[in-house]
């Protein structure tokens, strides 16, 4: 017998089914799978009560077969007309009731059936269906085999068998056919045990989710009833604390103790004069409320967001502007809350730019006061559109009803619960007569609560990152998009709801990079417990659909990526690298330090990709370090010293050691950093190989997990700081997370990547001025290429940044220069630049500049 299955290994997969496919169809699964990767059939058509077992099959085997599955019950007439005659390449009917529903539906699709087909019979062991006897007339005409297990499963051949694989089941001795059945009877064994096992463990998760939803539905109330407890009290101090009666009992304080000291007359005679005083402003603090300090948040959107005279000033020159484009909001419906759906009607309706259109889709809701609103908009303003569907499509379908119904250039996307800024239409606007050509737009956005009295949780975006689109749809709200482009990109697809917009901006994507950011908060995100901003658990479906619109996306630019999330609900893609690209690791160590050593000798030892070259730099004179030691640890590894003058500056120190590399890709590494995670190297050399991509940069992080470096921007702390430098790892801020991919000005030279080639078109570091490293990165981007950070390149720090932004003899560069005089792009003007933890920028008033 030739078949052996170790040469199919795809035969010991247990992939996912659904939970009727992998009841009915467990046992013979093994088979199923070394059927559909020989045979790979071009059509399948299952007839049954319970099909799609071989269609998942065919989708997880990625055969490309065209899958089509049909109720039994039905009269073929209905179906056979779809089909050519000889064009079904596997014909599987699954356990029906008669002898005569077996012939009738074998006899029906037989001239549908191609030249090699091959049928399967499922339950040809189930004597009350009937299907036995049909099996014994049928297996008479045809080449059979037939599995014993699982209700039985008949195998015919029609014609000849183009898989040579299969033929040898047909052709087997009795034994050969006894050693079949028997490995496939202990496979579907082991087959069905494994999907018993996964009904009770999902059985145990639900029963376990549904304590839990219970458990935390209890401590999110009781959560906000000690927030509502909290605000009062902090709204109760803030009226004491800003009145009138407060600051004047602070001077009698100051006063009692400089000239009435405790225990003299005049002491007792003040406190006498400060209880009548506590008690008229007791009684009077219920009127003290113009005296209360807004929250810090508040307090920035008084200071930044336009008020009503402004917004009427708006209006009129918004009716003034050269080009005024129509804008189409696309809003799919289904059982939206009356009050949420009428508010965010509301908030288009009240925008100051006045040439939109609102498409609304309902998905057929079964709230009729839903359907009462939505048809009282459309009889109000007939910018109002609405398109009442007969069945309820999902996110992608009903939005793809509502972009049917678009007439504008542009196309917004608005969810159906949440706001609009009165003055987001008139921003977009505003920056298309600045801008005419951009493609994409989008927006900063905080969160409103449920019942709208509070706005929280502000977002404020980087300029157009697109790395960040690997990790998190950080744009998602506001977006514009220009219709021909998004048109261009497709429809939504209802395989990615939950991430149908994250899917289709990364299509759009791929069509354009004219894209606008504007810094200002334009959008309200509403929280409430059916909405995605309430946290991932409102959707769960929303994170396989997050990982195949990355994946998709990454492959259809070439990359054969995988997705994972990690915590906090971030991304991550890997994709295949050839490992071929030979990396030169050049080091500056000025002594020999113990440290230093451990350090080298952890990256020697631990690091999982091999194929580099170490380059020690190291000044004459100073202990040499033991090279000889190093190369016992990593024997594979090629090591060289490179000796320099002491005072040689490190930007020629660099520059010098570059020159003598052999890789076609140099890291720049400080000797105080450790290599924590196997496949640091590997991740930084999968980003410098990317198109498009000049150079890459890590995430170091010191002793206790905090932050130190994710990427630099310019201007903040002076001439350039770290961002999110000071946060634990996994932290989540206004300026998003430490985990995600993103695109900066430059990272620090602390560990940066740079294909050699580019390091030398680009001049190498600039020995004339500090920050060498900085400067380098802003000719790279200068040169239209990437600045990419990664946070799963993964390094301790725990000496000082060697190319930290201290003032030195050495004057900054001209780029670094007048990029510090600017607004860092991928830095946001709404957060201080005094502070490397984000923080609101209170000192100035936000402009109407874009990114």
């Amino acid at each position: 017998m030739n078949f052996n299955p170790l040469h199919h290994p795809v035969i010991y997969n247990q992939p996912p089914l659904d939970a009727a496919s992998a009841s009915a169809w467990c046992e013979h699964l093994p088979f199923s799978m070394f059927l559909m990767s020989v045979l790979r059939p071009r059509v399948l058509v299952e007839l049954g009560s319970v099909p799609g077992a071989l269609s998942q099959v065919a989708q997880i085997l990625a055969t490309g077969t065209q899958c089509h599955s049909i109720d039994a019950e039905q009269k073929n007439e209905t179906y056979l007309a779809q089909f050519a005659d000889g064009t079904v390449d596997l014909l599987n009917i699954d356990i029906l009731p008669t002898t005569e529903a077996v012939k009738y539906h074998f006899e029906t699709w037989l001239p549908k059936i191609s030249s090699d087909s091959v049928v399967l019979i499922h339950g040809i062991n189930t004597k009350e269906s009937g299907i036995q006897e049909a099996w014994e007339l049928l297996k008479s005409k045809y080449p059979h085999f037939e599995f014993t297990h699982g209700q039985g499963l008949g195998i015919l051949a029609i014609g000849g068998i183009a898989a040579p694989e299969l033929q040898e089941f047909f052709s087997a001795s009795q034994a050969d056919i006894e050693t079949i059945r028997s490995f496939f009877f202990r496979m579907g064994e082991h087959n069905q045990e494994h999907y018993a096992y996964q009904a009770l463990r999902d059985q145990y998760h639900n029963k376990r989710e549904s304590e839990f939803a219970k458990t935390a539905a209890k401590l999110k109330q009781d959560n906000s009833n000690s927030e509502e407890g909290w605000r009062t009290l902090q709204n109760q101090l803030d009226m004491i604390v800003s009145s009138r009666g407060w600051r004047l009992l602070q001077l009698l304080w100051a006063v009692s103790r400089r000239f009435a000291p405790r225990d003299t007359t005049m002491h007792r005679g003040l406190e006498v004069l400060i209880n009548v005083v506590q008690r008229i402003f007791a009684h009077s603090a219920i009127f003290a409320g113009k005296f209360i300090r807004l929250s810090e948040y508040a307090q920035w959107v008084a200071q930044n967001e336009p008020r009503a005279e402004q917004l009427r000033r708006q209006r009129l020159e918004a009716e003034r502007l050269a080009y005024q484009p129509l804008i189409s909001i696309i809003t799919p419906i289904y059982n939206t809350p009356p009050r949420l759906l009428e508010e965010m009607i509301r908030s288009v309706v009240g925008q100051t730019y006045g040439h939109w259109q609102l498409c609304l889709a309902d998905g057929n809701s079964t709230n009729e006061k839903t359907k009462v609103v939505l048809q009282k908009w459309a009889n109000k303003d007939q910018r109002v559109k609405v398109s009442y569907l007969e069945q309820n499509l999902g996110i992608s379908g009903n939005s793809n009803a509502a972009r049917r119904l678009a007439e504008g250039e542009f196309i917004a996307l608005l969810d159906h619960d949440d706001l609009l800024a009165p003055f987001a239409l008139y921003e977009v606007a505003k920056l298309l007569n600045e801008r005419p050509e951009t493609d994409f737009i989008y927006s900063d956005r905080d969160m409103v609560s449920e019942d709208s009295a509070q706005r929280f949780a502000p977002f404020f975006k980087p300029g157009w990152s697109p790395e960040i689109m690997l990790a998190a749809n950080y744009l998602c709200h506001l977006c514009v998009i220009r219709k021909r482009m998004a048109d261009e990109a497709g429809e939504f697809n209802p395989a990615t709801d939950g991430a149908q917009d994250w899917d289709f901006f990364l299509r759009v994507m791929e069509r354009t990079d004219r894209v606008a950011h504007i810094p200002k908060v334009l959008y309200h995100w509403r929280q409430w417990s059916n909405s995605s901003a309430s946290g991932i658990a409102a959707k769960p479906y929303a994170v396989a659909a997050q990982k195949r619109a990355v994946r998709e996306h990454l492959q259809r630019r070439g990359l054969e990526a995988e997705t994972a999330v990690f915590p906090g609900g971030v991304l991550r893609a890997t994709w295949p690298i050839s490992g071929k690209t030979k990396v030169s690791i050049i080091i500056l160590t000025d002594e020999e330090d113990v440290q230093a050593v451990i350090n080298l000798e952890m990256l020697l030892g631990s690091t999982g990709y091999r194929n580099f070259e170490l380059l020690l730099a190291c000044p004459n004179g100073a202990a040499q370090m033991p090279i000889g030691y190093l190369r016992e640890v990593a024997p594979d590894i090629p090591i060289r010293l490179v000796t320099h003058e002491p005072t040689t500056l490190p930007s020629v120190v660099y520059n010098m050691t570059a020159g003598q590399a052999t890789g076609e890709l140099l890291l720049f590494l400080n000797a105080a950093s450790e290599t924590i995670r196997s496949g640091w190297l590997e991740e930084m050399v999968r980003w410098a190989e990317v198109p498009g991509v000049g150079v890459a940069g890590a995430k170091l992080v010191d002793a206790d997990g905090i932050v130190r470096h994710v990427g630099v921007a310019v201007g903040v702390n002076g001439l350039a700081g770290y961002p999110l430098s000071g946060l634990p790892e996994n932290s989540f801020s206004i300026f998003g997370s430490t985990e995600w991919y993103r695109n900066w000005s430059a990272v620090g030279g602390d560990c940066l990547m740079i294909g050699k080639e580019l390091f030398w078109q680009l001049g190498g570091f600039d020995e004339d001025a500090a920050h060498s490293d900085l400067e380098l990165c802003l000719k790279a981007q200068a040169a239209g290429l990437r600045v990419v950070y990664t946070p799963h390149a993964k390094l301790r720090h725990t000496g000082a940044l060697r190319r930290h932004f201290a003032n030195n003899a050495q004057a900054p560069g001209q780029l670094l220069m007048r990029a510090s005089e600017a607004c860092d792009p991928f830095y946001s003007p709404n957060l201080s630049t005094e502070a490397t933890i984000p923080q609101l920028n209170t000192g100035s008033v936000i402009t109407s500049d874009h990114v």
